[in-house]
């Protein structure tokens, strides 16, 4: 029985330019990520290294589902206040100021 690898798919250059059109605003985030970017991403990060879902630690830090979806997306509307970010940080046992750091600072963080 001969068993090959498939190939990965190519990504055409069209496909990636429609998503860069459609998410603008994740593709600049990416190139200069603005605080509320880089919260959101490293909350997903650390809720990821800690195998858990959005509902799971939204339940944990007591935090509407919605809101903490809206945070880790990094929405133009979500503007948490001080102690949801300080419920996430205590539910994911990290400082609230390990949230706001690039990750390549956060990596030696993660306990």
């Amino acid at each position: 029985m001969n068993i090959r690898a498939k190939k990965p798919k190519k990504v055409k250059k069209a496909v990636l330019a429609r998503w860069k059109k459609e998410h603008l605003h994740l593709y600049k985030a990416a190139q200069n990520p603005t605080p509320k970017h880089r919260l959101g991403a490293n909350v997903t990060t650390f809720r990821l290294r800690k195998g858990m879902t959005q509902k799971a630690l939204a339940a944990k830090a007591k935090v509407p589902h919605p809101v903490l979806k809206k945070i880790e997306e990094a929405h133009p509307r979500s503007n948490p206040t001080q102690s949801v970010i300080e419920k996430i940080a205590l539910a994911l046992h990290v400082d609230v100021i390990d949230l706001y750091r690039f990750m390549e600072q956060s990596e030696s963080i993660i306990r």
